[in-house]
C-alpha cells in the first residue's frame, strides 16, 4: 500500500505541474492528504481555487480548471487507494 501512495503522490505532482500550475509543488502534499481522507472533488477544487486566487494570484475564472484537476485526481486515487 505504501508504494501505491508514493505512486499517487507522483501522479498528483505531475498533474498539478502539467495541468494546474507550475508552482504546484508546495500544495501537492495537501492535495494528497485530502485524497487520502477521501474529500469530495468539489472540496479539493475549492482548496485549489483558494490557493490559486489567494496565494498564487491566478484569475478567479480558473475554478473550472481546478474542478477538472480535482476530478481527475479523485478518480485516479481510487485505483491507488483500494486494497
Amino acid at each position: 500500500m505504501q508504494n501505491r501512495k508514493q505512486e499517487l503522490l507522483k501522479l498528483i505532482r505531475s498533474t498539478l505541474r502539467q495541468e494546474w500550475d507550475p508552482e504546484y509543488y508546495a500544495y501537492a502534499d495537501q492535495v494528497f492528504s485530502r485524497l487520502i481522507q477521501r474529500w469530495e472533488p468539489a472540496k479539493i477544487a475549492d482548496y485549489l481555487h483558494q490557493i490559486a486566487t489567494e496565494h498564487i494570484g491566478m484569475k478567479a475564472t480558473r475554478y473550472q480548471l481546478s474542478l477538472e484537476v480535482a476530478n481527475k485526481l479523485s478518480e485516479a486515487s481510487q485505483e491507488y487507494l483500494t486494497d
